[in-house]
C-alpha cells in the first residue's frame, strides 16, 4: 500500500505575507512536535534545528513547537531550551509530528499527522507492518519521499548526504585496513564544512574506485571523490590503464547492464523488466580496490557480483571483503539486524512484535549456559563491557561476534 498523503479536507497555506507555512484545520493553533528517533540503530538527525524553531516561533504566532527529550540527538535539549522551545516527553497534543526515520509501531499515536521517511514508496516488505499499523490507527502520513516539485523532482532527500557519508566511511575503512592514512568517523565531525577541512593534506594511494549509479547518492559519492582529489576516468581507461594516483570511474545504467536478447540498454525497460538484463560489472572486479554502491537494488535485479566471484582470487575489492568471517555468520548478523529494525521476530510460525528487545534485556536467559564464575564468562563479560557500540563498524561488530564464538569452542 502506498504512503498516505494529506487528506482533501486539509488546507495548505503558502509562504510569506504573514501566513504560516502549515497544514491547519479550522484556523487552530498548529502544534509541531519533534519526535525522539526510536528506530534501531538510532539516528541523531532532527527535522528542525534550534535556530529554525526559534525563527518559526518568532515570526508565526499561530505555531507552537515542542521537542521530545532525547539524549542522542545532534542538538541537545539545552540548545532547544535556549532557543525558547519547550522540552517534553509527551507529544499527544501535537497537530503535526516530525521525525526522520521510521517510527516504531508501539510509539505511534492514533489519529495524528506524521512526517517522516517511511521507506514504503517502493513497497519495501520490511515496513509492511508499519503501514498496516498506521492504517489501523487512522494516522495521516506525509512521506518526505513523496513531496515533489511540479516537474516531478523530489523536494526533500538525504541521498546526496548519504552518498557523502558512505564515501567517507569507505575511504576511512580502507585507511584503517591498510594503515596508509587516518580519517575521523563522520559522526565525530560537527558539519559538512568541518568534514571538508579533514580532507586538507589527505593523500590517497594509487587506488581504483568504482562508483555505481547516477542519482543523488552517487552525486554525493562523486563530491567526496573530487574533494579527496581522486581523478575521474572513463570506463575503458579504468579497465586498461594503470595510474600513479587515485582514480574513480562512475558506472551508470548503460555501463552496467545489457538486455539478454538484444544486447542493448533502455533505462525505462530495465526498471520495468530488470530480470531480462545481465550485469557487466564482472569485468571491473579485478581492477577495483573500493566499490562505492549508490544504486537501489531489489531481488529482481541482476547482482553486481556473485558469492563465487567474491571468493575468487581475482576479487580485488578490499573494503567490501570481510576477511575470515564465515558467510553463515554474516548472514545471521544480517538477519538479526533486520529483526531489530522491524522489532519483530517469527517464532514457532507465529509473528511476535516487540519481543526481541525483551529477550536481549534478560541476560539470565540468554547466558544460562555459562557458569557466572567461569573464566569463559569473565572473558566474554570483559569483552562486552569494553565495547562502545556507537564506535563499532559493521565489520568490527562481526569480528567481535566471531571472537565470542571462538571463546565458546
Amino acid at each position: 500500500m502506498p504512503p498516505i498523503l494529506v487528506s482533501r479536507n486539509d488546507k495548505y497555506h503558502g509562504y510569506g505575507n504573514g501566513q504560516s507555512s502549515k497544514f491547519v484545520q479550522n484556523d487552530a493553533m498548529l502544534v509541531i512536535g519533534l519526535i525522539r528517533e526510536g528506530k534501531i540503530p538510532s539516528d541523531n538527525r532532527v527535522a528542525l534545528t534550534p535556530a529554525q524553531c526559534k525563527f518559526l516561533s518568532k515570526h508565526y504566532t499561530d505555531i507552537q513547537i515542542k521537542v521530545q527529550t532525547a539524549t542522542n540527538r545532534c542538538y541537545t535539549d539545552h540548545e532547544y531550551e535556549q532557543a525558547g522551545i519547550e522540552i517534553t516527553d509527551d507529544l499527544s497534543d501535537c497537530s503535526l509530528i516530525l521525525g526522520i526515520k521510521e517510527i516504531p509501531v508501539n510509539q505511534l499515536i492514533p489519529n495524528k499527522r506524521y512526517m517522516f521517511f517511511s521507506h514504503t514508496k517502493k513497497m519495501q516488505p520490511y515496513n509492511q507492518l508499519l503501514m498496516q499499523a498506521m492504517v489501523e490507527k487512522q494516522i495521516t502520513l506525509i512521506d518526505y519521499e513523496c513531496l515533489e516539485h511540479r516537474d516531478g523532482q523530489r523536494i526533500i532527500g538525504f541521498g546526496f548526504f548519504a552518498g557523502i557519508v558512505g564515501a567517507h566511511n569507505g575511504i576511512m575503512a580502507y585507511g584503517n585496513r591498510t594503515g596508509a592514512y587516518q580519517l575521523e568517523r563522520v559522526h565525530h565531525v560537527k558539519d559538512y564544512r568541518h568534514l571538508i577541512h579533514t580532507y586538507f593534506g589527505l593523500k590517497l594511494p594509487p587506488i581504483k574506485i568504482a562508483v555505481i549509479g547516477s542519482g543523488r547518492v552517487a552525486h554525493g559519492i562523486v563530491e567526496v571523490m573530487n574533494l579527496m582529489d581522486a581523478q575521474e576516468v572513463e570506463p575503458e581507461d579504468y579497465l586498461t590503464k594503470k595510474y600513479e594516483y587515485p582514480v574513480y570511474v562512475q558506472l551508470k545504467g548503460n555501463d552496467l547492464y545489457r538486455h539478454k536478447s538484444t544486447g542493448k540498454y533502455s533505462r525505462d525497460h530495465f526498471h520495468a523488466n530488470p530480470d531480462q538484463y545481465d550485469c557487466l560489472f564482472n569485468q571491473y572486479i579485478a581492477h577495483t580496490t573500493i566499490l562505492m554502491n549508490g544504486i537501489y537494488w531489489s531481488t529482481e535485479m541482476p547482482r553486481l557480483f556473485t558469492m563465487n566471484e567474491l571468493a575468487s582470487n581475482r576479487f580485488g575489492i578490499q573494503v567490501a571483503r570481510m576477511a575470515g568471517m564465515p558467510i553463515s555468520l554474516i548472514n545471521r548478523a544480517n538477519t538479526i539486524l533486520a529483526q531489530l529494525e522491524q522489532q519483530h521476530v517469527k517464532e514457532d510460525g507465529k509473528e511476535r512484535t516487540g519481543e526481541i528487545l525483551k529477550q536481549i534485556s534478560t541476560p539470565q536467559v540468554q547466558l544460562s549456559i555459562f557458569d557466572a564464575h567461569s573464566a569463559t564468562f569473565d572473558s566474554i563479560r570483559k569483552m562486552l563491557t569494553d565495547i562502545d557500540i556507537n564506535q563499532l563498524t559493521p565489520v568490527e561488530a562481526l569480528m567481535k561476534l566471531n571472537e565470542v564464538k571462538n571463546l565458546l569452542k
